[in-house]
């Protein structure tokens, strides 16, 4: 553990440090007497982010919910396709398993994050792991077989991202079309029965908008 200097824009009460385990690097924000802890799986497509990025909304989560927050570097494509990320998603909930029950943590993020949170919760299901209280999901990017719809629809409404940037992220983290259709990889495809409560966000004018929609439906229909 190596503890950093206290940012000037960190509420009171909230401390930056870092972690590390088994390969796994990653930002910590903690709090005094942690009442829960959060898992935060960053956005970036599976080719880029990093967990700075997001210290500024993590923060307002430890405050807000007197919560430790950890914000894992995942590894990223090209050099590291799928199941990398997942695998160390995996591994940091385990840490959190030795720290807290599981009906104390909460998984949650954004874009490929956001997908991410999902196939780590489908993954633990399966595996017979303790699944987390709920998910929070910010425009999941939850399809990897790249589909039309609102992926090219919303090209020129999305004041972020193209239709294209999607495709270069697919293409170097889900390698073959088994794995683009694993859900695990793209949760679309996934039977989210058993799954924790779950909350997604998107806006209509958003790429990903229909993935948000097919993993609301994949949810309600197992009875999420």
């Amino acid at each position: 553990l190596n503890n950093s200097p206290l940012p000037n824009w960190l509420p009171p009460g909230v401390r930056r440090a870092q972690f590390a385990v088994e390969g796994v690097r990653g930002e910590w924000l903690r709090v005094n007497n942690p009442t829960q802890a959060i898992l935060y799986l960053h956005g970036g497509g599976y080719i880029a982010g990093v967990p700075t990025t997001y210290l500024t909304l993590c923060a307002k989560f430890a405050n807000a919910l007197q919560a430790d927050v950890y914000m894992p570097a995942y590894r990223l494509a090209p050099e590291h396709p799928f199941p990398a990320a997942l695998d160390d998603a995996l591994t940091v909930y385990r840490l959190l398993l030795k720290k807290y029950s599981a009906s104390k943590i909460t998984v949650m993020g954004d874009s490929a994050g956001g997908g991410l949170t999902l196939g780590t919760t489908l993954a633990l299901r399966d595996a017979g792991l303790p699944l987390p209280k709920c998910n929070l999901a910010y425009s999941p990017m939850a399809d990897l077989t790249a589909p039309h719809g609102s992926r090219n629809l919303n090209e020129l409404r999305d004041d972020m991202f193209t239709p294209e940037m999607y495709h270069v992220g697919i293409d170097l983290y889900g390698r073959t079309e088994v794995d683009r259709l694993n859900p695990h990889a793209s949760p679309v495809f996934g039977d989210f029965k058993g799954m924790p409560p779950l909350l997604v966000t998107v806006d209509r004018s958003e790429c990903l908008h229909d993935d948000s929609i097919k993993v609301v439906e994949r949810a309600r229909t197992a009875g999420v």
